[in-house]
């Protein structure tokens, strides 16, 4: 893996792109994870879950956020409304769930 990072770091891209898409891989990988322990906690029926997954649900809107505000403000991104839309209904189906619970 070591010998192969150069192949990442050649890619042409710009900085302010490259490190963004690193920096959502990261965040997904996290959020996976964290998926997975919520998981855990939903089939052992654990009381810890509902403050847990309202945790979770919280830090993956604000990230969404993020996201899309840093998409929107920085000018190697092309707008488009698609993806405004997508992150509006992943916001919105978070805010439901936490509803739900």
């Amino acid at each position: 893996l070591a010998s192969a990072w150069w192949l990442t770091g050649d890619s042409g891209l710009p900085d302010r792109i490259f490190y963004f898409l690193l920096g959502g891989l990261a965040v997904d990988i996290i959020t996976i994870l964290w998926g997975l322990y919520l998981l855990g906690l939903a089939f052992g029926r654990s009381a810890r879950f509902p403050r847990q997954f309202i945790i979770w649900q919280v830090a993956t809107i604000v990230w969404v956020l993020a996201r899309q505000a840093y998409v929107l403000a920085v000018p190697d991104f092309v707008f488009s409304a698609r993806s405004q839309l997508i992150g509006g209904a992943e916001i919105a189906i978070g805010l439901l769930c936490i509803y739900l619970l």
